[in-house]
């Protein structure tokens, strides 16, 4: 993996903590403390981390005759 791909991966990673972060902070009613939205926001970005880097050895095999 080269560093051009590392840095997209950890921008891709760094925006979806903040913006579950975000989400946390303003859409629940009751209140939260910041430790617990920050629980919530990074194990949310490690989830997604887990499922990008397991999704790319999924191999979707489309028959090219069924008309799709």
């Amino acid at each position: 993996m080269n560093i051009r791909e590392v840095m997209r991966r950890l921008i891709k990673y760094v925006i979806m903590v903040l913006v579950v972060a975000f989400a946390c902070f303003t859409l629940v009613k009751t209140s939260m403390t910041n430790f617990e939205i920050i629980l919530i926001a990074l194990i949310s970005g490690m989830i997604y981390n887990i499922l990008d880097l397991m999704s790319p050895s999924i191999d979707l095999k489309i028959d090219k005759t069924c008309g799709i």
